[in-house]
């Protein structure tokens, strides 16, 4: 992988929906590569405000273009076995993108009160909030499916991104969704798949505790108990 500030010739890959095509016909070997791709992608390799910024453009772009395609199958009016199938591999390769662009989007905010200024920390920002409110939207939609398999998949994808530490800023884009969805009367979310979905929160708590910071878990806990 080249560096954030320089040119790579191969991106243009990336933007094809490369992961996703692979994915259907061999899901084992393209997601342990694709995964290894964001990791590399997100190595802290950037020197400078400019050079973090295009870093975090690359991994918005990817993300962005997944939660797309994720967005435009979960509105599809029919649900198949091929169809599901579909989401869920398609969760399973937006979850190392988005994981990339978190830790990213972190790197840029820690830089801001350090080597950065903070009208850079804030274009950073700004970059995300697009790719963000996709995803805020992909996981709104999830959680009401029809498919118990595809809410599964939904979950268990936010389960993976809310335990990680890089992540813990993405429960204001999926929590208040769930909890609406748990909430409303009758649920939006597929019975079978409720007890399936409360697991996220304990997962959330687990994670926010470990970092120590008490005021992100009372903030959390404060939502749950609404």
């Amino acid at each position: 992988v080249a560096p954030a500030g320089e040119t790579c010739p191969w991106f243009w890959l990336l933007l094809k929906p490369l992961p996703e095509t692979l994915v259907q016909s061999h899901p084992a070997v393209t997601l342990k590569h694709w995964k290894q791709i964001c990791t590399l992608l997100s190595s802290p390799a950037a020197t400078t405000a400019s050079a973090l910024c295009k870093q975090l453009l690359r991994l918005v772009l990817i993300s962005n273009t997944l939660c797309a395609s994720v967005i435009q199958k979960l509105g599809a009016p029919l649900v198949t076995d091929a169809s599901e199938r579909q989401l869920v591999y398609s969760f399973a390769t937006l979850v190392p993108a988005v994981t990339a662009m978190a830790a990213v989007l972190q790197a840029a905010h820690e830089g801001s009160t350090q080597e950065q200024t903070a009208e850079g920390a804030e274009q950073a920002s700004a970059t995300a909030q697009k790719c963000l409110d996709h995803l805020k939207e992909l996981f709104d939609m999830a959680w009401a499916h029809p498919s118990v398999k595809v809410v599964q998949a939904a979950v268990s994808s936010a389960q993976n991104l809310l335990q990680n530490p890089a992540c813990l800023d993405l429960c204001r884009v999926i929590v208040p969704g769930l909890v609406d969805a748990i909430a409303t009367e009758p649920p939006k979310i597929a019975l079978p798949a409720m007890e399936h979905a409360w697991g996220i929160f304990p997962t959330l708590l687990a994670a926010q505790s470990q970092t120590g910071d008490a005021k992100l878990v009372k903030s959390s806990t404060q939502l749950l108990l609404q």
